[in-house]
């Protein structure tokens, strides 16, 4: 037994850890805790440096020790030659690779990196481009590296064209690069852009390319979700419009009501009154930004102003677009040219193709859905319902989405068939009201037997005068009051619980005559 080493058992080895590692947190808190002290006294003197380079060494997402650094930067750099401080950065820029190595995707690292970059008197991009390329190498999808790597094309002149082709390479050896993706989105409208209603902006004969590229990609793996993504951009939406739709006065309730084709803030309104009195103007949900608002001042309104996304709009209330009255066949699909259309088919049939090879695949089956939306939801609209069904069946944990969906189809199809101011969606499944604002001509509206947990958006509907939501699941009532026209609500066979919510619907809907609530669990102690 002489001279043969002792074998630790695995408590011993367990017991010497722990031990270990509480020196490590002793050494760590008496470290940090030092630095702190300094900076509270601002010091900022190389000992600091030192004392934050051992901690970030071990643990780079430490933020604040990042700013401190900062702090001392600048407050050095303020007594040191221009060599002295290319030095200090040059040093920094190592420590940083140090770091980066330990963690390549430590956000302050990156972050920090930038700092000196702009701040070294003599910044090397071209040797930070390719520090990127060795860490993409590494890594093809960190995104850390590539939002560096942008910032880098920025500051230099690499030219667009040299990075198109980089995205094209990383794309090639790994079609499962979401960042190179995302990057060719960037890059492809400053390279190739036209005047073209395709939100992408890109001329035909690009689109055509990079369709056959992202064919190539999802025919490879039709399980990987990047390439979808991005064919999902190149087929492209165009956004409606912000547009007053209509202007509703209702003398008899003293109230104007003014519904936008989106959300908006009312911020300021213009009178035809010589009396300086205020609007009272307020959302129906009590929203700060939503697409109907009331006023009870409203009648001596000639204009308003509105918030939307962070943008202002101005609107005289005598030039209203009345979506009812017009076609509203596009309202919900892609504004095409000819050539897009025909594109769009191209895709439509490729993705039918993968379909029978992939016949389970959920990637291949929202596509085709929103290609035949996009084309003609109409003459598609049993297939989109079809493949709806089978993706709930496909890709089970999503199942509440895809039947969100399925509602929101079927809005989307009312509204666009819209005749007469009764409407019937009774017994159709829907789980959520979607774009109810632009039913705001409807006085009946009938709901019943659905799988509605909420009636969210439907006191948008300022005229209604009867609503009919027996046997559905709704648990609240936050979207039943402020309606000043109800006279009929039938909330028979839900799960309302609150006799609070109900009591705030009688208060708010001052014309309500008949509330049905029999079948819910109320709770009798609210």
């Amino acid at each position: 037994m002489h001279g043969r080493l002792k074998v630790k058992t695995t408590e011993e080895q367990e017991e010497a850890k722990r031990i270990e590692r509480l020196k490590k947190q002793k050494l760590y808190q008496a470290a940090t805790a030092k630095i702190f002290a300094k900076r509270a006294a601002g010091e900022y003197d190389v000992e600091a440096l030192k004392l934050t380079s051992g901690v970030l060494s071990k643990n780079p997402d430490v933020y604040t020790l990042w700013n401190y650094r900062k702090e001392i930067f600048d407050f050095l750099q303020k007594s040191v030659s221009s060599d002295e401080l290319l030095a200090m950065f040059s040093d920094e820029l190592t420590f940083l690779e140090e770091c980066l190595k330990y963690n390549p995707k430590s956000y302050g690292s990156w972050e920090h990196r930038c700092y000196v970059m702009t701040h070294t008197p003599k910044p090397d991009w071209e040797r930070e481009l390719s520090l990127c390329n060795a860490f993409l190498s590494y890594d093809e999808r960190n995104f850390h590296c590539w939002d560096y790597r942008r910032f880098i094309i920025k500051q230099s002149n690499v030219k667009p064209e040299d990075e198109l082709k980089f995205t094209f390479e990383k794309i090639a050896s790994n079609f499962s690069n979401y960042s190179s993706w995302h990057y060719r989105s960037k890059l492809l409208p400053q390279l190739f852009s036209a005047e073209t209603n395709h939100s992408s902006g890109l001329q035909q004969s690009t689109l055509l390319e990079e369709m056959e590229l992202v064919q190539n990609a999802f025919f490879t793996d039709p399980n990987d979700q990047s390439a979808w993504f991005y064919h999902r951009w190149l087929l492209g939406r165009v956004e409606n419009s912000l547009e007053l739709l209509n202007v509703d006065e209702l003398p008899d309730k003293s109230l104007m009501v003014l519904t936008f084709s989106m959300p908006v803030k009312v911020i300021e309104t213009t009178s035809s009154s010589s009396v300086d009195l205020p609007f009272n103007w307020f959302s129906p949900s009590d929203e700060v930004f939503s697409p109907v608002w009331c006023s009870l001042t409203g009648d001596r309104c000639t204009s308003v102003k509105v918030k939307h996304k962070l943008q202002e709009y101005q609107f005289t209330l005598t030039d209203v677009v009345d979506a009812q009255a017009r076609s509203m066949k596009l309202y919900f699909r892609h504004e095409l040219t000819a050539t897009t259309t025909d594109l769009l088919m191209q895709e439509l049939d490729s993705c039918q193709q993968l379909f029978l090879l992939e016949p389970d695949n959920k990637w291949v089956l929202l596509t085709i859905i929103w290609l035949m939306k996009s084309i003609d939801p109409i003459k598609f609209k049993n297939e989109i319902m079809s493949n709806l069904k089978q993706l709930e069946d496909v890709d089970s944990l999503r199942r509440n989405y895809y039947s969100d969906l399925r509602s929101k189809f079927i809005w989307e199809e009312v509204i666009t068939e819209l005749s007469t101011p009764q409407v019937d969606m009774s017994g159709q499944h829907l789980t959520r009201c979607y774009n109810a604002h632009l039913l705001y001509a409807v006085t009946e509206l009938n709901l019943s037997n659905n799988d509605l947990i909420n009636a969210d958006g439907l006191n948008h509907l300022q005229k209604l005068v009867t609503l009919i939501l027996s046997n559905n699941k709704i648990v609240c009532c936050r979207g039943l009051i402020n309606m000043p026209c109800l006279e009929h609500l039938d909330l028979q066979n839900n799960c309302i619980k609150s006799k609070t919510d109900l009591e705030r619907v009688q208060q708010t809907c001052s014309a309500l005559q008949e509330l049905l609530t029999d079948g819910n669990p109320l709770d009798t102690l609210n």
